[in-house]
């Protein structure tokens, strides 16, 4: 899979201001959907589109080992991100950085991706990620919302998550891809210097470089 580029991390880092600013270069062409998780295989519907010969926790499996199935496979993830000869097609489904099965599941059937991973300082992003679920948790009556302050969360482990663990996550990545195969950035360089960085993602990404005028901030 050709001229294609995953945004693999992480939550509460810029990736969404990012790839608004990457849909509105003219040589790209995005999934209508940021975050749909292709790689984790959580809650697609794989029975649409005559997809029928897939069962959701075998496809990966049984693709990695049968060339009319990961054929499949990899039409479908073209679909989803709009990928074609022309443009760069885009994946930006964060949770990846931490999901132990991906990286080999991106090697398999997307090698030739171009990987991109936002790094925030953890204490921040912590910070930010705690008060965002925080917050989805009053909308939602069955989240039941297990800690009575950051502190509390703290105290008790919450921040022990895999998402948090970089160090053990990148490693796990560098067993598949390359580090210039990996576009690392520093979140505050990216809402500091945006141009700066957008020339360096765009020449990473072998497209020309553009100069946006338009703030993108979403939080």
């Amino acid at each position: 899979m050709d001229n294609h580029f995953i945004i693999i991390g992480t939550a509460k880092s810029g990736s969404s201001t990012l790839y608004e600013y990457l849909k509105a270069h003219p040589k790209t062409k995005l999934a209508n959907t940021k975050e749909h998780n292709f790689f984790m295989n959580i809650g697609y519907n794989w029975k649409s589109s005559n997809y029928k010969i897939f069962k959701r926790k075998l496809i990966f499996t049984l693709g990695a080992h049968n060339k009319f199935v990961k054929n499949k496979i990899i039409n479908r993830y073209k679909e989803i991100c709009k990928n074609d000869k022309i443009h760069i097609s885009g994946d930006g489904s964060i949770n990846y950085f931490y999901f132990k099965e991906v990286p080999k599941r991106i090697k398999t059937f997307a090698p030739k991706a171009k990987l991109i991973l936002i790094l925030r300082n953890p204490i921040d992003r912590l910070y930010s990620n705690y008060w965002m679920n925080y917050k989805q948790a009053e909308k939602d009556a069955n989240w039941q919302w297990p800690w009575n302050s950051f502190e509390d969360f703290i105290e008790n482990g919450g921040h022990t998550h895999a998402i948090n663990q970089y160090t053990t996550n990148l490693k796990r990545w560098l067993r598949y891809f390359s580090l210039e195969e990996i576009l690392i950035i520093d979140s505050s360089n990216l809402f500091k210097n945006t141009n700066q960085v957008l020339q360096e993602v765009t020449s990473f990404l072998g497209v020309a470089s553009i100069h946006y005028t338009e703030n993108i901030w979403i939080k």
